[in-house]
């Protein structure tokens, strides 16, 4: 694993990624983003319709090998073909 530099002030964004359901009349997205902060880690959320944010959730963890698992966790259940919500996420590409 490789060293991450910490930021005692602000948080460090390590990962991040945009989750959308193509076609969708509301333009549906779910952002996630795993950060390190004050020695411990965050997987926040964020999702909503047309660039509006609905809901924000975070999720702490105390160590980065926790934090990734979840983080990686919640993008496989959201681009899950199978899965029961008639929304299906893809991870957009820029």
């Amino acid at each position: 694993m490789e060293e991450i530099q910490l930021n005692l002030f602000e948080p460090v964004s390590i990962k991040e990624i945009c989750l959308i359901v193509p076609n969708s009349p509301g333009q549906t997205f779910y952002n996630l983003r795993l950060e390190a902060y004050h020695g411990q880690y965050m997987v926040k959320k964020e999702s909503g319709t047309r660039g509006k944010i609905w809901d924000k959730r975070s999720w702490t963890f105390d160590f980065f090998e926790d934090a990734d698992k979840y983080f990686k966790r919640r993008i496989k259940e959201k681009t899950n073909r199978n899965r029961k919500s008639p929304r299906k996420y893809e991870v957009r590409v820029a």
